[in-house]
């Protein structure tokens, strides 16, 4: 059935229907502005979202991602309530592992800021650890960081969630609507075209994800920020089933693992991650060869580091390798606030890999720049113009954006 043709008249249009577009979507109908539009040429947080291992952590050493991280799960339980039916959160808690004295120092930091801003979190022993992840063995560790508030949500879920609530705030979303061109009228953008229709705005905002570079292309723009290969492994269900238990993170050994169906999900942090260019990224990534045998090799080599911890590893049986992409910018942090050069354009990408987790608080920043109301925390540190004239597609600044990557865990 061929879906109706439209010409709407909105105050703000977001192209992009992951858990930013959509998150972005909400916070505005919370804050009053009921003709927003968000336009997704597939599913709802069918992309990047779906992909997504999903930890929600509060282990930041910063405290506005902290404050980020807070606002998503805060969130999460608004609407919960709000639709009267579950997210999918599951709160299992996380257990940070350092095997050095100085990523020890680092659990220190974060434990104290998590404590000053009211997180609940402690040091634990190893006899402690075990009880709570049965198949860990951390006797071998430095220090060990529990984080109860901790956990992990299906990406999809959290933005199909994120777009109900901003449909029963009034928003329009419109799925399988691809975004053609701007319109402008004089230096302002006006109009979006689309394949099913018009869409008249106020205010637009780029939240394509890893596709932001290709829109920003439309303005003659790059994005400073590069995409990159995240993945993870799936096993097979332990027999019998392992029980829902906390996130584990080997912090040295860039490696974390946690319950996934029964079995376990094992993420690993690449040296070296795999980049594409975002003007050639196809709408379906899909059809990117995402994956290949040296993948296998790359989980062998880590073997030796994960089994210190888990002494099983070599029993499991690895059924499935996921792996999505993520934007990541030079600094590791968002793009998050006004074009520099077009007034009414707005820009909320660069995840650096925890879109998810911070969605919220990237969300509330962004509707109050666009709003004009005064900010929660330092816009400038998150601005999409903070790096100048730069050159996204050069060889050193995709260089910096993977190094930034390689040092995720250590921020």
């Amino acid at each position: 059935m061929t879906a109706a043709a439209f010409d709407i008249d909105v105050d703000v249009a977001i192209v992009g229907g992951g858990v930013l577009g959509t998150s972005i979507a909400w916070h505005l109908t919370q804050r009053g502005v009921k003709r927003v539009a968000l336009v997704e040429r597939h599913a709802i947080g069918s992309g990047s979202s779906a992909l997504a291992a999903g930890n929600m952590s509060h282990a930041r050493s910063t405290r506005d991602l902290l404050s980020m991280v807070r606002a998503t799960i805060a969130d999460i339980d608004r609407m919960e309530s709000m639709l009267g039916e579950p997210i999918g959160f599951r709160r299992t808690g996380s257990i940070r592992i350092a095997e050095r004295s100085e990523t020890g120092a680092q659990l220190a930091l974060i434990n104290e800021l998590l404590n000053e801003d009211g997180v609940k979190a402690s040091f634990i022993g190893a006899t402690e650890a075990g009880e709570r992840v049965p198949w860990l063995d951390a006797f071998a560790a430095h220090s060990i960081l529990f984080i109860p508030d901790d956990g992990f949500v299906d990406g999809q879920n959290l933005a199909l969630a994120y777009a109900r609530a901003a449909r029963a705030g009034g928003a329009t979303i419109l799925n399988h609507t691809l975004a053609l061109a701007p319109r402008f009228e004089g230096s302002r953008l006006a109009a979006l075209e689309t394949n099913r229709g018009l869409v008249r705005f106020k205010q637009l905002v780029n939240a394509a994800g890893p596709w932001a570079g290709q829109m920003q292309g439309w303005f003659k723009q790059t994005l400073a920020a590069a995409p990159l290969r995240s993945h993870y492994w799936i096993t097979a269900p332990a027999q019998p089933a392992w029980p829902i238990h906390p996130i584990v993170v080997l912090a040295d050994a860039h490696t974390y693992i946690r319950p996934e169906v029964g079995g376990l999900l094992v993420g690993i942090q690449e040296r070296q991650s795999r980049s594409f260019d975002d003007r050639t990224l196809p709408a379906d990534v899909s059809q990117l060869a995402l994956t290949d045998a040296q993948d296998w090799d790359l989980l062998a080599q880590q073997a030796p580091s994960i089994r210190r911890f888990l002494p099983e590893f070599d029993a499991l049986k690895f059924k499935h390798h996921m792996a999505g992409i993520t934007t990541y910018t030079a600094d590791g942090r968002f793009l998050i606030g006004p074009d520099s050069a077009i007034e009414n354009l707005f820009i909320a990408a660069g995840c650096c890999g925890t879109g998810v987790s911070c969605a919220g608080g990237i969300s509330r920043l962004l509707c109050e720049q666009m709003l004009g109301l005064a900010p929660h925390l330092p816009p400038a540190p998150f601005n999409p113009g903070r790096f100048g004239t730069v050159d996204s597609h050069a060889d050193e600044f995709i260089a910096r954006c993977v190094a930034s990557r390689a040092n995720k865990s250590r921020r």
